[in-house]
């Protein structure tokens, strides 16, 4: 679900992963390539999907991006967090 919150899709989208799925194939594949030398950076194998590459990216910015919202959100009260 924090992908599709990312991109500020509903739960119920069942057709959200078909976008990211045309955009692995436009340009001659130049985002699948990306995916593809992101995995390879990351170290981890071939048998991970660039789909699940690209779940993962978008998972970790949704985090960081609730952290961030998290941390304005404790200076303007004052509270603090964990973490």
């Amino acid at each position: 679900m924090r992908v599709k919150q990312l991109f500020e899709r509903p739960k119920t989208d069942h057709s959200f992963w078909a976008a990211p799925a045309a955009a692995l194939r436009a340009d001659n594949g130049a985002f699948h390539d990306r995916l593809v030398r992101l995995r390879d950076k990351a170290g981890i194998g071939e048998d991970i999907g660039v789909l699940r590459v690209f779940d993962v990216i978008a998972w970790m910015r949704q985090g960081r991006r609730a952290a961030r919202n998290t941390t304005r959100a404790s200076r303007s009260t004052g509270l603090r967090t964990n973490g």
